[in-house]
């Protein structure tokens, strides 16, 4: 079975816009599509090296191929471009909390969220730096928060449900 993607309009699509339907469809799928799919943003990126999204999502990708410093740094290098792009500030965050940099990773998700109190994730990956970091009641106000505009998220609500019974103990679950 051939995995190539067919365009259906009229013009042939912009290296770009061909990088990102592979990076949409399949970067999960398999280790072949994800490699096919790195090239081709490489390739874009080589005609457009200040292309936020194409340095995000090879970022990912390099996250997913246990590249940590690579994603960092391709990551960053996003954020020096456009430094409100929430999906990279998300992926950064999330990067440096793994990678054993909890109190940056916080400080990141601190801004980002402050600017997007409505982005249920970026709330739900606060609150859990800051129970982490030993701020309960910080993480209480930032689940509140999120279950403001989110009011059906079960993540949220079992954690602050968890918070506000006294548990010390903070998890992923």
């Amino acid at each position: 079975m051939n995995d190539d993607l067919v365009s259906f309009l009229q013009n042939d699509p912009s290296a770009r816009d061909l990088a990102l339907a592979y990076y949409n469809l399949g970067v999960d799928r398999n280790t072949a599509t994800r490699n096919k799919t790195q090239r081709l943003l490489q390739s874009a990126l080589q005609i457009n090296s200040q292309d936020t999204k194409l340095l995000s999502s090879l970022g990912y990708l390099a996250q997913l191929n246990g590249e940590t410093d690579h994603a960092i740094e391709l990551t960053q290098s996003a954020l020096t471009i456009e430094p409100t792009n929430v999906e990279a500030i998300n992926n950064l965050a999330m990067l440096l909390a793994k990678s054993g940099q909890l109190a940056h990773a916080a400080s990141l998700w601190r801004g980002a969220f402050a600017l997007n109190e409505d982005n249920e994730q970026l709330g739900i990956n606060l609150a859990l730096a800051e129970c982490l970091l030993n701020r309960q009641n910080a993480a209480k106000q930032v689940l509140e928060r999120v279950l403001i505009y989110s009011p059906d998220s079960q993540i949220g609500r079992r954690r602050l449900n968890t918070l506000q019974s006294k548990q010390t103990t903070c998890s992923a679950q």
